[in-house]
């Protein structure tokens, strides 16, 4: 049994729907190769910590995942991720040197100022160093309802 023609309206919405597809598939993802050294200075540290048993698994995961980039607006420049990454191993040496729960006092200053208390805390949540706080993505300022009464001084009331 022959197909029948596609219609031009058919047709016009299928390529209208292939081209939508396609432009969807660009990425505005920022510090893709930032968030790869990053996590695989990670995976590197979490297997002292013995979270990770595989680290070429973990790198080869971490290599697709940053596909999407860090959650910041912008890249943070090859200085800050370095400071980063150092604290990592930092981090992974206290943890090989002292064991899983070294205290981060013990592991040097490139670990830098945190409330963490042992090195594999520092491997988990990383961006709760000062090295590494850039991860945490920039939080908007408050927003305030106009028709909320918050003692405010009313602008319009001259």
């Amino acid at each position: 049994m022959p197909s029948a023609p596609l219609s031009a309206a058919t047709l016009a919405g299928l390529i209208g729907l292939v081209l939508s597809a396609a432009y969807g598939c660009g990425t505005d993802a920022v510090g893709i190769e930032d968030c790869r050294q990053i996590e695989q200075a990670r995976c590197d540290a979490g297997a002292a910590c013995g979270v990770v048993k595989d680290v070429d698994a973990c790198k080869r995961f971490y290599r697709d995942h940053c596909l999407h980039g860090l959650a910041i607006a912008d890249s943070p420049g090859p200085t800050r991720v370095k400071a980063c990454v150092t604290a990592l191993a930092a981090a992974a040496q206290c943890e090989r040197e002292f064991g899983p729960q070294a205290p981060t006092a013990s592991c040097g200053a490139e670990i830098g100022l945190t409330g963490l208390t042992s090195a594999c805390e520092v491997v988990s949540r990383p961006e709760e160093t000062e090295p590494c706080r850039f991860l945490v993505p920039d939080t908007p300022p408050p927003t305030f309802d106009a028709g909320s009464d918050s003692g405010d001084t009313d602008a319009s009331a001259d």
